[in-house]
């Protein structure tokens, strides 16, 4: 397994996501086209809508630095969703949290300077910290919040000391963190869903000249960039690629629990402990080109912090 900057790669199992069902196939396709709810006439600001679909998960075995775990296999989303087009910011995270982990934030220790760095995107959060954020922005809206972090303490985004690139101290959650399917608030994608959403229809892996569209070891000098700054995908999402690698729902299996054929992930989902080895998808700004791919798969402990990772929320159509 490959690295995200700092991140440090570990083995665990396993939930193949809520919200899609996988059965082994591998229709030539990516995309299959909508199967069922539609997206609706207009969706909020700064929000793209996927359709329900079917496409390929996963990387066909000819594709350059394709990893073993990257199996292809057609999977179903049976239920529209919305998706942020951009990466949580730190404006956006301090609306809600009032601090700022960031290690790109003004005045700390990623040089960054100026108002400007607020429309970077917020990294140095946990999973864990991620789901308190989304509950917290849930409530603001009067939406149900998604996740019961009644088994959680600590502050969120408190993780770090000055200096610390990466930490595991902070906001922990002691027991398995459960997911309210019905609920209308903000949550993190699945793993499915979050590369249905950033393929949007393409099976290649990537959805343009990388230079682009992805902020990367080559041409990120080294830091965070401003969200929305580069070429968005085919359904209007920013950074999918580089910037900073993104927390999804998922526990790791490197089989994709081997589709699951027997088991219902939207009926039957497995809970988010402490010692849970999670899934990141998408790529940082110190990673190499070959990692920066849409299937490429990244894991560390829900309780890790680091300065290339963020998270983009997801929720319920209305």
């Amino acid at each position: 397994m490959r690295r995200l900057g700092m991140l440090v790669v570990l083995l665990a199992a396993c939930d193949d996501g809520g919200g899609a069902a996988g059965d082994g196939g591998a229709a030539d396709a990516a995309l299959d086209g909508a199967t069922g709810p539609v997206c609706p006439a207009s969706v909020p600001a700064g929000w793209a809508c996927a359709p329900a679909g079917t496409f390929q998960m996963g990387a066909p075995d000819t594709e350059t630095s394709r990893e073993d775990d990257e199996l292809l296999h057609q999977v179903t989303l049976t239920q529209p969703f919305l998706i942020k087009t951009t990466e949580v910011t730190q404006r956006e995270w301090i609306a809600q949290m009032t601090n700022n982990p960031a290690w790109f934030r003004d005045g700390g220790e990623g040089m960054c300077r100026s108002e400007t760095c607020l429309s970077r995107p917020v990294e140095r959060v946990s999973f864990f910290d991620a789901l308190a954020w989304c509950n917290k922005a849930s409530l603001a809206e009067g939406l149900t919040p998604c996740y019961d972090l009644s088994n959680c303490g600590g502050g969120a985004g408190d993780g770090c000391e000055p200096g610390e690139a990466s930490c595991l101290e902070g906001y922990t959650c002691s027991g398995a963190v459960d997911w309210d399917r019905t609920c209308t608030g903000y949550r993190l994608p699945t793993e499915a869903e979050w590369e249905y959403a950033a393929r949007a229809g393409t099976p290649d892996p990537q959805y343009g000249p990388l230079d682009l569209i992805a902020w990367h070891r080559v041409n990120a000098r080294e830091r965070s960039h401003g969200v929305g700054d580069l070429q968005a995908n085919a359904w209007g999402l920013f950074d999918v690629l580089g910037n900073v690698g993104e927390w999804v729902w998922d526990v790791y299996d490197p089989s994709y629990g081997a589709f699951q054929p027997d088991r219902n992930p939207q009926t039957d989902p497995e809970g988010a402990a402490f010692g849970d080895t999670r899934v990141i998808r998408g790529c940082g700004w110190d990673t190499g080109s070959r990692y920066c791919r849409l299937s490429a798969r990244e894991t560390d402990f829900g309780a890790r912090h680091l300065n290339q990772l963020g998270f983009r929320p997801v929720r319920a159509v209305p």
